[in-house]
């Protein structure tokens, strides 16, 4: 017989091989045994495993970096105690495990130290025969990537509330199209418009017609270029309502969800140029005021030693000899060379002013027939005096000499006839005076020379008409603005300050 023992032994002394199923069954416990391993020690998430009453079983050591406690420091523990007190995310995600329901979490963890952790767990259950017998978390510290995204976002909300509330437009353009405005970008384009409006439309649609092929040019170079390349521009821009306005800005090339676009900033400068235009204007004014003054100074002074000599001449001659005639024209070409000095001395605001407070309907209601006789019969003159109109303070003889030269210069616009209205208004604190015509109008290229001294269309004249007119209107600090188009009459409006009477 053979002796029962613990030493399982053949008669012949040797081990008895074992079973096929014996051998796959330590070969199955040794897999997962190596799994289990892997899942908690080489994995490099913070793993836990959680019995079905909350309690932690056991962790890996990611724990001390990501917690600082060691892992034997919280097994056993309620999770409950490790969360950061108010958020009830861990325990959401275990009453889902424990309910069969695997999902990714984000909760808050407390550190040993006592500041929140903030993770990303997935939570699934451990199920055996169709039980849940536990839950299984695989967690990662995510505190400085979602202190990155509320950085993010805080700028960007930063960012959006003070582009929201610039003056200027803040835009962006992907393939030409606008993926994003501003709201004073959008009212840019008329009153009324939003952002709604202006986004999907391309870029060439707001420039005017002959800035297109330059600026689509210009936006493809900064679209292709390196990320930060920025080129400065100026634009004319056409508006719906037909307005020509002007911009200057930067465009910047950068990424817009991953594919290149621009960004736009520009500024609408039409009225700061306008006033720039305007200064240059006046400044050039001026120097030809000083230059005409002095000219007509000296002019009057030869013209007055000519006219005594030719008046002087003319006492020695007989009444009857055919030189009295000559020395007559003569004397009438200084006299009118005299009133020419006149002209241009009131242009250059040096003539002696005699400023007094009149009601200006008074003034153009006393020159009412004057005029007519100066319209001629072929135009219509019409006067229309607006009673509230008030009064000035100016020199009488230079405000007539003003309507003189205005109305003159609607009559040469009329060779075929036509009519001319005179009107008097109260504008926002102003009067005005308008000389309105039904001519040909001004042509654009004339427009910024019309108040230049010696600048005239006509075949005869001095040019020094309107340069008058600007002179006396602007030296009371009045204003003169002119409506005008080919074709469609002119209109001149002269603000003068209004004086109470």
């Amino acid at each position: 017989m053979t002796e029962t023992g613990t030493d399982s032994k053949t008669d012949d002394g040797a081990v008895p091989a074992e079973a096929p199923g014996e051998e796959s069954a330590r070969a199955g416990v040794a897999s997962v045994a190596a799994l289990d391993r892997a899942v908690f020690d080489a994995n490099p998430d913070l793993v836990w495993e959680l019995a079905t009453n909350g309690t932690v079983r056991r962790t890996n050591r990611r724990i001390v970096d990501v917690l600082g406690y060691a892992p034997d420091e919280v097994r056993g523990r309620p999770l409950r105690e490790l969360q950061v007190a108010g958020d009830d995310g861990p325990a959401r995600a275990f009453s889902a495990a424990l309910a069969g329901r695997a999902g990714v979490y984000r909760c808050r963890m407390r550190h040993r130290d006592g500041h929140a952790v903030v993770m990303r767990a997935a939570v699934m259950p451990v199920v055996v025969d169709g039980e849940v017998v536990g839950v299984f978390a695989s967690s990662q510290d995510v505190t400085a990537a979602v202190e990155a995204e509320q950085k993010l976002r805080e700028g960007e909300a930063r960012y959006r509330a003070l582009v929201e509330q610039l003056p200027e437009c803040v835009a962006m353009f992907a393939e030409e199209r606008c993926e994003f405005i501003n709201p004073a970008g959008a009212a840019m384009r008329g009153l009324g418009y939003t952002p709604d409006d202006v986004r999907g439309h391309r870029w060439t649609e707001f420039v005017d017609p002959e800035d297109r092929a330059a600026s689509a040019a210009l936006l493809a170079e900064v679209a292709a270029a390196p990320e930060g390349t920025a080129r400065a521009y100026e634009n004319r821009f056409r508006w719906p309502d037909g307005r020509r306005v002007e911009v200057e800005g930067t465009l910047t090339a950068v990424r817009l969800n991953g594919r290149p676009a621009v960004h736009s900033f520009a500024r609408d400068v039409t009225v700061r140029r306008r006033v720039e235009g305007e200064r240059l204007r006046a400044q050039r004014m001026e120097a030809l005021g000083r230059l005409a003054a002095g000219v007509a100074h000296d002019f009057n002074n030869l013209l007055a030693v000519m006219l005594m000599a030719v008046e002087s001449a003319a006492a020695a001659v007989p009444d009857d000899s055919p030189v009295r005639e000559d020395l007559a024209d003569a004397a009438d070409a200084a006299r009118r060379g005299r009133a020419l000095t006149r002209q241009l001395l009131t242009f250059a605001r040096r003539q002696e002013s005699r400023p007094t407070t009149f009601a200006l309907n008074e003034v153009v209601q006393g020159m009412r027939d004057l005029l007519r006789r100066i319209a001629g019969p072929a135009v219509r003159l019409s006067v229309d005096l607006a009673p509230d109109a008030g009064a000035i303070t100016a020199d009488p003889g230079q405000v007539e000499q003003v309507l003189l030269n205005l109305v003159t210069n609607a009559r040469d616009a009329l060779p075929d006839g036509g009519a001319v209205a005179v009107e008097t208004a109260h504008a926002d604190g102003d009067l005005r005076l308008t000389v309105r015509d039904t001519g040909h109008g001004i042509a654009p290229d004339v427009r910024p020379h019309l108040f230049e001294p010696f600048f005239t269309t006509k075949q005869e004249g001095y040019g020094l008409g309107l340069a008058t007119v600007y002179g006396v209107v602007t030296g009371v600090g009045g204003r003169v603005e002119v409506e005008s188009a080919p074709g469609e009459g002119t209109a001149f409006h002269l603000y003068f300050p209004r004086t109470a009477p």
